[in-house]
């Protein structure tokens, strides 16, 4: 289950009382991987941000190779 808050102030602030508002709703539950939208959105495109490094550094190392080449 994931819960998003929408706030004015620092995101960080409310890591603890969300927690226990959650921990008094059911306290089977846990919370975990308490992180802020931003830090969630960079995190879902790192690994294709990483591919799209490595192609780029691949395709100018091979400029470089055939222009060296020729």
């Amino acid at each position: 289950m994931t819960v998003v808050l929408r706030t004015r102030m620092d995101p960080r602030s409310l890591a603890v009382p969300a927690q226990r508002v959650v921990h008094e709703m059911d306290s089977a539950l846990a919370v975990a991987n308490v992180r802020t939208l931003e830090q969630a959105a960079l995190a879902s495109v790192s690994r294709t941000r990483f591919t799209a490094l490595l192609l780029a550094l691949f395709g100018s190392a091979g400029l470089v190779l055939a222009a060296v080449g020729i």
